[in-house]
């Protein structure tokens, strides 16, 4: 009997088998392939990449499912099972060999927190299929044509990733069912930014301050990240990139966001 969830780690199981096969499918594991898994709670879908990958790292602090997963595979050297707070973890030493499919039904509360820390090892990871809630999801790939959800969240994650819904699910996928429905996201990792980039910290300041007022003109709230410029300093940079200095945050492209 699979143990009850604690509400205070967002854990949601996954419990569907047709569902828990296609996520494989999805993220194209196979025998060539090191994937790492975040939160397997009771391991139904740690059973089924344990079938076809050639090593499996999984991360889970729970130690009521720890011990059970150990028992479960005990022998098998292709198995890892660590008990650690993923938000804890030093993914520079237990990566050790490029590159990861990360594959993962992430709890929702720590969700993004998850995804930033993944993506600062970029380097040695490939792809990433992870299920967040759905309207994380959709922040995540947005682009300017979807204003309401363009953010900080799509543009930060996607200067290092290409990102896609691959798969919605209902609450009913679920148990216990969340209040909201889900969805896999495939991030497409690169090491390297998408976009020519000197400096990441500037580039996630410079989006953090402006979407901190997102309907204003971008200029505003420049001026005062760029203390010392003058606005027509700051208007010819504008220029030089082919952008009005009347534009608003949630119109500028990633890509002009990164020049």
């Amino acid at each position: 009997m699979t143990l009850p969830a604690k509400k205070s780690l967002g854990q949601h199981f996954l419990h569907h088998p047709a569902t828990l096969e296609k996520i494989v499918s999805l993220a194209k594991v196979s025998g060539d392939d090191l994937v790492l898994e975040i939160g397997p709670g009771p391991g139904g879908l740690t059973n089924r990449l344990v079938e076809k990958a050639k090593h499996l790292v999984a991360i889970e602090k729970d130690s009521r499912f720890v011990d059970e997963l150990r028992e479960r595979y005990k022998g098998l050297e292709s198995v890892e099972i660590i008990e650690e707070d993923v938000l804890k973890v030093d993914f520079s030493k237990l990566l050790i060999a490029p590159r990861y499919k990360v594959v993962a039904n992430l709890p929702y509360n720590i969700a993004t927190e998850i995804i930033f820390r993944l993506l600062d090892h970029r380097d040695k990871i490939q792809d990433m299929y992870l299920m967040v809630q759905k309207e994380v999801a959709d922040r995540i790939v947005a682009t300017p044509a979807q204003r309401k959800d363009y953010s900080v969240l799509s543009l930060t994650s996607q200067i290092y990733s290409e990102n896609k819904i691959v798969m919605k699910l209902p609450p009913g996928a679920f148990f216990p069912a969340p209040k909201v429905d889900s969805a896999i996201v495939h991030f497409k990792v690169s090491p390297e930014p998408r976009y020519p980039l000197q400096n990441f910290p500037f580039f996630k300041k410079l989006v953090q301050t402006v979407f901190s007022q997102r309907r204003k003109k971008m200029i505003n709230p420049l001026r005062s990240l760029l203390k010392g410029k003058t606005a027509e300093e700051i208007i010819s940079v504008f220029n030089q990139i082919g952008i009005s200095a009347d534009v608003r945050p949630e119109e500028v492209s990633l890509e002009s966001f990164a020049a």
